[in-house]
């Protein structure tokens, strides 16, 4: 049976949802042949009946919408949960989302609707990059919903990459402070990896070294992309720092432990704490 990291769910059972397909932006480590920049979404009466069948029927007392954009659309965001309260549906929820899609009234009506963590794409603490590698977002844009977000109480968790096709030893320092100077509850930080089809891919070769040779190694932590100035080893050991400043810091560690809540979570912590440092170690 699946046990999830510590924190990563405040209810269970838990159970996903996605609600529409596409994404407008053109990000280009993102696949976007795969489901296409179009957006399709479902009605909102079409969403309620689902998370209905999830809560009511199956007893789920959370939801993870796993939309790349869940909030784009904030009409139907709105709707969604207003028809929810006249049916009595409660929940709690978490979902991606984009800095650039939020704003602080509609952060107000996400938490008051139930939504208590949200998984930000930053990539990089360094706007050049971003623009590079057209994210499309400003870093004062992930500053101020980092901010709103714990004004709210509701947790963030932000996933950067390191290894960017312009990235040098002094771009990846800035994404790592950047990351240290907002208030996230927890990072991600995965080795840049371009993928078959995307224009990351196309453009690797380029910019650095590419090894397709074990398609296995397409992973997210293994660097087969090396970007010029930059070799493997030193884009592991910034991952390695970058997790190890984060989270070693004495009120990161103990906002982690204030999520034990059970003896088996406990149990779990202390089995993911072992891997953690095995893994910070092993890219020393």
């Amino acid at each position: 049976m699946y046990r999830p990291p510590v924190g990563a769910f405040k209810r269970e059972p838990v159970m996903s949802l996605i609600t529409s397909r596409g994404c407008p932006y053109q990000c280009m480590f993102c696949d976007n042949n795969t489901f296409g920049r179009k957006m399709r979404f479902f009605s909102a009466e079409y969403v309620v009946r689902e998370i209905k069948e999830l809560v009511v029927r199956y007893g789920a007392r959370e939801i993870a919408f796993l939309d790349d954009t869940f909030v784009l659309d904030k009409p139907r965001l709105h709707k969604i949960f207003e028809l929810l309260d006249q049916e009595n549906v409660k929940f709690s929820w978490t979902c991606m989302t984009r800095a650039n899609n939020l704003d602080l009234e509609t952060l107000k009506f996400m938490a008051a609707k139930g939504c208590w963590q949200l998984r930000v794409g930053v990539e990089s603490g360094n706007q050049e990059v971003l623009d590079f590698i057209k994210k499309g977002i400003t870093l004062e844009q992930v500053r101020n919903v980092a901010a709103w977000c714990e004004e709210l109480g509701i947790q963030t968790t932000g996933f950067f990459m390191i290894g960017h096709h312009i990235d040098t030893p002094q771009t990846i320092q800035q994404t790592i402070d950047f990351a240290l100077s907002l208030p996230f509850t927890d990072v991600t930080a995965t080795i840049n990896t371009p993928m078959p089809g995307t224009e990351s891919y196309e453009k690797a070769r380029q910019y650095g070294s590419y090894d397709e040779s074990d398609w296995t190694s397409l992973n997210y932590w293994t660097p087969v992309f090396v970007p010029k100035g930059l070799t493997r080893e030193f884009m592991l050991q910034k991952q390695s720092e970058f997790y190890r400043r984060f989270y070693m810091r004495p009120g990161v560690l103990l906002r982690q432990l204030g999520k034990i809540r059970s003896p088996r979570a406990a149990l779990l912590a202390a089995k993911n704490a072992v891997l953690a440092i095995g893994f910070i170690r092993g890219k020393k």
